[in-house]
């Protein structure tokens, strides 16, 4: 079996890459970009990973890396030469190393690698009918305030979504400073939105594919800022842009806003086709709904496609859903259950959804889908339909 192929490695990188994949490895020279890609096309197995060493010419390592970028699963590179990444991007590499890699970052790697080969050969890719469809619908998750589980039913609606249709969806993090989509799935993405705001990705939607982390229900990612400073040079009109994009290529486009109504969650609502609202079972939390809605209404910029959903419903809080509605002046969706299966979900990086699909909340979790799961004309799911559980070696 071959996991990774290494094109012109130093001594030391074939020594880290052998630690970890011993005998799966293959070390070819490098040659001119068709000699390359025949050589490739002609191995018994396709490699789950090409890494090429930092000892090749720059020109050389991209013009190999977009001839073989067909014939693996992922690719990688080692240098440190300033301005790569987003050249490396544009030839499909989606790893860019320094030249002092350490083991524990080789391991990582090809581990991501691995699980991305998994995804690959058990996830269907879409039809090609669903490119006919149009623009994708765009669904932002909003709430009031923090604390209410948005992010929880951002993600779990997401990942549902996508397990109906894998590879088409998009799951992107909006709270560009405390974001924490990448930690609730579990993920340690390499790219984050500053890179999709990038001029190459802005440009380019092959590159802007790139910069996406793939979850393993077939969800892909987009990650909130590596740091909360990079907030501060995000605009509006980069927000916009890079949501049309995301819709021109994806079935959905869920956007996990930040709490309140900050000026890129406005935006976000300006491309929305659909709004879930989210409460908790709390009074300050039901009145700043109450307050959002009625501002976005006035503002015009309440999609008509809304869902109300009550999260970590409890029977004693002290308010029903009747109070709850009476103080929205708007009907109550969905209400999703505090339960023990959602919180031990959501402590070790997995959605409810997968880690307990018979789970109450994940039983909500799937009715909030079956609303807003559609194929042109909408299609219902039913509540008990069960979800299939994916699991990574």
């Amino acid at each position: 079996m071959t996991r990774v192929v290494l094109v012109a490695p130093d001594s030391r990188l074939e020594r880290l890459v052998q630690l970890v994949v011993a005998e799966e490895l293959v070390v070819i020279p490098a040659t001119d970009p068709e000699q390359f890609s025949g050589r490739l096309a002609r191995m018994a197995e396709r490699p789950e990973l090409i890494v090429f060493g930092h000892q090749l010419p720059r020109h050389l390592a991209l013009a190999l890396a977009s001839a073989g970028r067909q014939h693996a699963d992922g690719m990688a590179m080692v240098s440190d030469e300033p301005g790569i990444v987003i050249d490396a991007m544009r030839a499909g590499i989606s790893d860019v190393l320094p030249t002092d890699v350490d083991l524990d970052a080789i391991q990582v790697m090809v581990t991501r690698a691995h699980e991305f080969s998994l995804d690959a050969a058990n996830v269907a890719r879409p039809a090609p009918s669903l490119r006919r469809l149009g623009p994708g619908r765009t669904i932002a998750v909003t709430s009031p305030k923090g604390g209410v589980g948005k992010t929880t039913v951002a993600c779990n609606l997401a990942v549902g979504l996508a397990l109906q249709q894998p590879g088409c969806v998009v799951l992107v993090d909006l709270d560009l400073q405390f974001g924490d989509v990448a930690s609730t799935l579990g993920l340690q993405p390499t790219y984050f939105l500053e890179h999709a705001l990038a001029k190459g990705a802005a440009r380019d939607s092959v590159v802007l594919t790139t910069v996406l982390t793939r979850h393993h229900a077939g969800l892909l990612v987009l990650a909130a800022p590596e740091s909360p400073a990079t907030a501060d040079g995000v605009t509006p009109a980069q927000i916009g842009h890079l949501l049309r994009q995301l819709a021109d290529q994806y079935l959905y486009v869920i956007v996990d806003t930040s709490p309140g109504l900050l000026e890129h969650t406005l935006t976000a609502l300006e491309e929305a086709t659909d709004v879930v609202a989210v409460t908790s079972m709390d009074v300050s939390s039901v009145r700043g709904t109450r307050k959002q809605l009625d501002l976005l209404d006035e503002l015009g910029l309440l999609p008509g496609s809304r869902q109300v959903v009550v999260n970590l419903g409890d029977r004693a809080s002290g308010l029903t859903v009747r109070d709850i509605e009476n103080a929205l002046d708007v009907r109550v969706d969905l209400v999703v259950p505090r339960t023990r299966g959602a919180a031990v979900a959501g402590n070790t990086g997995e959605t409810v959804m997968i880690a307990s699909p018979r789970d109450r909340a994940a039983r909500a979790f799937r009715r909030l889908v079956g609303r807003l799961w559609s194929e042109q004309p909408r299609i219902d799911l039913p509540a008990t339909e069960p979800i299939k559980k994916v699991r990574v070696s």
